[in-house]
């Protein structure tokens, strides 16, 4: 999934986690593990991006909106599998 301004979401499945590539394909992030935490995933089966650049990311069984904050490198991770809740985790880069 690609946001507005060319970066680039991509669903690392096999490892359960979300890799950020800037608009010239460079590395810059990483988030997510395996599990079914807030910001963990069992296999990610989908991506969107607003115009926002808001990322709603699909696995098995739910759906989690991604807010990144990149001045502090965190990203803020809600649930949507029945009870809304937040967390705000550190991104890997």
């Amino acid at each position: 999934t690609v946001e507005s301004d060319g970066t680039l979401y991509v669903a690392d499945s096999g490892n359960d986690r979300i890799q950020v590539f800037n608009s010239s394909g460079t590395y810059q992030q990483q988030f997510g593990s395996s599990g079914t935490g807030l910001g963990q995933y069992q296999y990610v089966a989908g991506l969107a991006v607003t115009s926002t650049g808001i990322l709603y990311v699909g696995d098995q069984d739910r759906i989690q909106k991604a807010t990144f904050d990149r001045a502090v490198a965190t990203v803020t991770i809600n649930s949507f599998s029945g009870n809304e809740t937040t967390d705000t985790t550190p991104v890997v880069t």
